[in-house]
């Protein structure tokens, strides 16, 4: 509802609807897609060295984001595109 609590008319109404519907979509939470997707724990590590992670997707995705941060949780996550 705008400013003073009435909703224009006719023409603009329209036009409010559009807008007021981006302004939701902007503020509101986004639509993700939900996948199935396993991995398996590495058998070993040596510390300072990268590693290995595969991930196996019931359905590819067109796109995912990796969330990840050191074992002594005192960093904030980082994320990469996997």
């Amino acid at each position: 509802m705008p400013p003073g609590g009435t909703v224009p008319e006719g023409i603009w109404l329209g036009q409010f609807n559009i807008v007021a519907g981006g302004v939701q979509e902007a503020l509101g939470r986004p639509q993700r897609m939900a996948v199935t997707c396993r991995h398996e724990q590495p058998g070993s590590f040596t510390r300072g060295q990268a590693v290995d992670l595969d991930f196996v997707f019931g359905q590819a995705p067109q796109s995912a984001i990796l969330y990840y941060r050191h074992v002594s949780q005192a960093e904030r996550y980082q994320k990469t595109a996997i």
